[in-house]
């Protein structure tokens, strides 16, 4: 089940942008291991099979099942620059993940079958059960594009950091830095529809 609203708006003579993003989500999907830190690869514990191993030749187990609870609240706005397509301003997000439900893991077994979520967790002092992300955020963006909804020419430039302190709700302080490009051109510029 997922409820979701994304849109962007400009407001009167395009002179500020207004991009949202609201979503609430019950998952079950497939987790492939958390963190760069190889000392978490050397702990696997149970493979697609049950078999358990932490053979890296034969690779990790494929895949482990989560389910949680996902609620994300994200609210931006940009003002524009003059008269140029630049745009630039501030942001609130907010990520609340609830109702983790490690589905592979098992302490009771013998031997207990770990998994990656716990792993991280546990090593990172962390809850099991749920955490939060929320935070501020400092925007630019460049867009030439031709048409926002459906661009034949032009592009698109975005950046984004993301502070999400402690003392804004956050399990654990944290940034992002989130870049992105676009570029959009025709194959064929005598029917770009084509």
């Amino acid at each position: 089940m997922f409820l979701q609203v994304r849109g962007n708006m400009f407001l009167e003579d395009d002179r500020w942008l207004m991009m949202t993003d609201l979503r609430f989500n019950l998952n079950s999907q497939p987790t492939y291991g958390l963190s760069t830190d190889a000392s978490y690869m050397y702990h696997t514990v149970i493979g697609e099979d049950g078999e358990v191993s932490d053979d890296l030749v034969k690779g990790p187990p494929e895949n482990e099942m989560m389910g949680f609870d996902h609620f994300r609240f994200y609210q931006t706005a940009l003002r524009r620059h003059a008269d140029t397509r630049f745009f630039y301003g501030v942001g609130y997000h907010l990520d609340i993940m609830s109702n983790i439900d490690d589905k592979q893991l098992d302490l009771d077994a013998d031997p207990p079958r770990l998994t990656y979520h716990y792993q991280y967790q546990t090593g990172k002092d962390m809850p099991l059960e749920g955490y939060t992300q929320s935070g501020v955020s400092l925007n630019a963006s460049l867009d030439s594009r031709d048409n926002v909804a459906n661009p034949y020419d032009g592009r698109l430039v975005f950046a984004s950091l993301r502070l999400n302190p402690e003392f804004l709700g956050s399990t654990e302080g944290a940034s992002q830095l989130w870049l992105e490009y676009r570029d959009y051109f025709n194959l064929n510029p005598k029917d770009p529809e084509i």
